[in-house]
């Protein structure tokens, strides 16, 4: 049986399932809600030193927590339903998390199964913005829904694929793996790629800001980008078939940009790298160490 059709049943399946209450689910995603509502209330004793230090302490937590948990006994299916059944706690406090235990879920049922199929997620009923789906993803993830803020952060390998929107920050630190969306990013995407990042984004919608201190990687965006499109970046590729905003390549130090809108204006404090329209070179200049092994120190 085809994966499109498997995915059209298990849809339609959970949909039937859409007027449940919490305790209406099987033991093992009542299970789950209640390991995910204790660690809501060990997250405020946490240090606040910063959200990348923040997060890290956080999943790490989350990991631990379910090192305990029977996750060998969960079926992806499983997973799922506990994704569905997650929008009746948004009134909790911190459930904006519910993103990073997913994460760590994902994470660890795959490293104990070694299920190499696709994670269904649903998030389309979840109306609070949530934070850090895919973090450390190393699976594969299909979200039907809006994914919230900081997909993807620190993703290692896998694809994620979301059918929705998001808020802010797509792909941070990412190493390796692909990200489709086929929405929106209504802020920054691609940011802060690591170098020598094997990384991929595509973007099929929209979004604010691209590439920004971006130094490896590639990322693709299919709609227009409403600000800065390669601002501070030092390495990796950019591609972008839509409508982009001036200027491009603001201090901009490695890396290629390519553009098929016409006449966008290259910022003034381009420094170097390579940035392409309609295919031609429209702005190059080496990087610093190459102009002066060749004796240019201009």
């Amino acid at each position: 049986m085809k994966l499109d059709t498997l995915l059209e049943e298990e849809y339609e399946r959970i949909n039937e399932n859409k007027t449940k209450t919490v305790c209406a689910y099987n033991s093992h995603v009542s299970d789950l809600i209640d390991l995910f509502v204790g660690n809501l209330a060990e997250i405020d004793r946490l240090p606040k030193n910063g959200t990348d230090g923040q997060i890290s302490k956080l999943y790490s937590m989350l990991v631990k927590s379910l090192s305990s948990f029977p996750i060998a006994s969960l079926s992806p299916s499983d997973i799922t339903e506990f994704s569905l059944a997650s929008e009746e706690l948004q009134d909790k406090k911190n459930f904006k998390f519910i993103g990073a235990f997913l994460s760590a879920l994902i994470n660890t049922h795959k490293k104990k199964t070694r299920f190499n199929g696709e994670y269904v997620l649903f998030t389309e009923r979840i109306e609070k913005d949530i934070t850090f789906l895919g973090y450390k993803n190393t699976a594969n993830i299909k979200i039907i829904g809006n994914a919230g803020s900081f997909i993807a952060e620190r993703m290692i390998c896998g694809n994620v694929s979301i059918e929705g929107n998001v808020e802010n920050g797509v792909g941070y630190f990412m190493t390796g793996g692909t990200v489709e969306l086929f929405g929106n990013v209504k802020e920054l995407a691609a940011d802060v790629f690591y170098p020598k990042s094997k990384g991929t984004i595509i973007i099929h919608g929209n979004c604010g800001s691209v590439g920004d201190r971006m130094s490896g990687g590639t990322v693709i965006v299919h709609g227009d980008v409403h600000w800065n499109a390669g601002r501070y970046m030092s390495n990796g590729n950019i591609i972008l078939h839509g409508k982009v905003a001036d200027p491009v390549g603001d201090r901009m130090s490695g890396g290629k940009i390519y553009l098929s809108s016409q006449n966008n204006t290259i910022s003034p404090y381009f420094i170097s790298g390579t940035i392409y329209q309609n295919n031609e070179i429209v702005r190059h200049r080496d990087g610093f160490w190459k102009r002066i092994l060749r004796g240019d120190f201009t």
